[in-house]
């Protein structure tokens, strides 16, 4: 039995869940975009101080768990993927306004090496 055949009704409510959400993100990142075309210390003044505790807490931070409680769960393709969804919305905003996280993954390595 495939993972489309199981619960049919509840992988269907699954994708408009994340339709939702994905549309409730597009538009944060609209409206952060349009505050720092507005504003631009916005950017230095609260959205990389804001990103700062978001990578120390939870990209820099140890794991929750020792044993991951979820199979197939893969700790090190959902970091790779918060990474991703971080830069995606920075480059929306527009890298060349960050100081600090116009490249979130060359940020975390500096902050990994200064450790």
């Amino acid at each position: 039995m495939g993972r489309d055949s199981v619960l049919e009704s509840f992988q269907q409510a699954i994708g408009k869940v994340r339709q939702d959400e994905t549309r409730h993100i597009e538009n944060g990142r609209w409206v952060m975009k349009q505050l720092a075309i507005a504003e631009p210390d916005i950017v230095a003044d609260v959205y990389e101080p804001r990103m700062e505790e978001y990578v120390e807490n939870r990209l820099l931070s140890d794991p929750l768990y020792d044993d991951q409680p979820f199979e197939g769960y893969d700790p090190d393709r959902i970091g790779h993927q918060l990474v991703q969804y971080l830069q995606d919305t920075i480059d929306y905003i527009g890298a060349e306004r960050f100081d600090q996280y116009g490249d979130v993954r060359a940020a975390l390595e500096a902050e990994t090496a200064a450790d």
